[in-house]
């Protein structure tokens, strides 16, 4: 995960995402465009739930349901 925090640094997230190999769901923000990116590729899952005042995202569903559970 550090090389690809480096690599989107320096050739943008692009082309990064185009040379990874295997498996990912990645969650990042970018300081410059006040933006926050998330992306998966097909062999990773990435969970949304929106409420009324915040959105989860989570990797795997479990531990989604455990913070909402947390939270009520």
């Amino acid at each position: 995960s550090h090389a690809i925090c480096h690599n989107i640094d320096e050739k943008g997230y692009k082309d990064t995402l185009k040379t990874i190999e295997g498996a990912y769901a990645l969650i990042w923000y970018s300081a410059d465009s006040k933006i926050l990116y998330f992306s998966r590729n097909a062999e990773r899952p990435l969970y949304l739930v929106e409420t009324q005042d915040k959105i989860y995202l989570a990797s795997e569903s479990k531990m989604l349901d455990w913070i909402l559970d947390r939270n009520d």
